[in-house]
C-alpha cells in the first residue's frame, strides 16, 4: 500500500514549515497503530460501528491519513478484540489516536529538544509515542498507559516500524520512576498530579489538556519550538473530540 505519499500530505497539512515535527509525521505510518476502529453510525439510535483496515485498505489509508481522531475504544471493547461487523452502544470513547494536528500542537508547546528526555503520558494507539521516538530516538522517550493492552500493543507496532521507546503500564497520576525534561500528556486532567511535577526536572516543561473548560492559559516560557514570546493555551472544539478542554503549559 502506498501510505508515504499520503502520510507526506497530512504532514504538509498539520505540521508548518521548518517544525520539527514535519518529517516524523511524513515517516511514521499512521494506519499500522490503528488497524481497526469505532465511528459513531446511527440507525436504531446512535452506535458505534467497526471498520477493519484489512478489509477496505483505500478507506484505510484515507481515514489513517486524513486529521482526525480514530476511536479504538469504546467502553470495555477496543477494536482490535471485536467481531467483524460488530456494533456497540457504548456510551462513549474511551481510548483513540488523537487527531495528528492536535498530536503536533502538543509536542510543538513542549518545545522538545535533542537529548531530551521525554515522557509521552497515555499511550493510547501508541503515534505520539512514535512521532517523539522518530524524532528524538527511542531511548530519550518513555510511554505510559494504565492499560496493559494498550502498552503491549503499541509496544509491538513500534517494534514493528523499528521504534523502542520505554513502554511502561501504570497508573500515571500515581508515583513514576525517572526524570523528565518535557511530559506531554494527550488525556486530560485536574489536578494535575504532583507526581508528574516531582519526575519534571528544574528547567523543565508539561504540557497536558484540563478537564471541563475552555479557558486559555497563558503560563509564561518560550512558545511552541522556542520562537520567542509566551505560550498560550489553546482550546478546540468538536474536531478533535474535545470539546471545552485547554492546552495547559507548565515552565518550573
Amino acid at each position: 500500500m502506498d501510505w508515504s505519499r499520503r502520510a507526506l500530505e497530512m504532514a504538509g497539512a498539520v505540521a508548518p514549515r521548518g517544525s520539527r515535527w514535519r518529517g516524523p509525521v511524513a515517516d511514521v505510518p499512521r494506519h499500522l497503530f490503528v488497524p481497526r476502529w469505532w465511528s459513531r453510525a446511527s440507525g436504531d439510535g446512535p452506535y458505534w460501528e467497526l471498520h477493519d483496515g484489512l478489509a477496505d485498505p483505500e478507506r484505510w489509508l484515507a481515514t489513517a491519513y486524513s486529521d482526525q481522531t480514530l476511536v479504538t475504544q469504546v467502553g470495555g471493547s477496543h477494536a482490535d478484540h471485536a467481531r467483524p461487523g460488530e456494533r456497540s452502544k457504548e456510551p462513549r470513547p474511551t481510548s483513540s489516536s488523537t487527531l495528528p494536528s492536535l498530536v503536533v500542537r502538543m509536542l510543538r508547546h513542549a518545545d522538545v529538544y535533542d537529548g531530551a528526555d521525554v515522557l509521552d503520558v497515555a499511550t493510547g494507539s501508541g503515534y505520539s509515542a512514535a512521532l517523539l521516538s522518530r524524532s528524538l530516538g527511542g531511548s530519550r522517550v518513555t510511554s505510559v498507559d494504565v492499560d496493559p493492552y494498550l502498552v503491549e500493543v503499541a509496544a509491538e507496532r513500534l517494534d514493528g516500524v523499528g521504534l523502542r521507546p520505554a513502554m511502561l503500564t501504570a497508573d500515571a497520576t500515581g508515583p513514576l520512576p525517572g526524570a523528565y525534561d518535557r511530559i506531554v500528556s494527550m488525556v486530560s486532567v485536574w489536578p494535575i498530579p504532583p507526581s508528574w511535577l516531582t519526575v519534571l526536572r528544574p528547567g523543565g516543561r508539561l504540557v497536558t489538556t484540563l478537564t471541563n473548560t475552555s479557558l486559555i492559559v497563558p503560563l509564561g516560557g518560550r512558545s511552541p519550538e522556542g520562537t520567542g514570546g509566551e505560550p498560550v493555551g489553546e482550546s478546540w472544539g468538536r474536531s478533535g473530540g474535545r470539546v471545552g478542554r485547554t492546552s495547559l503549559v507548565v515552565c518550573v
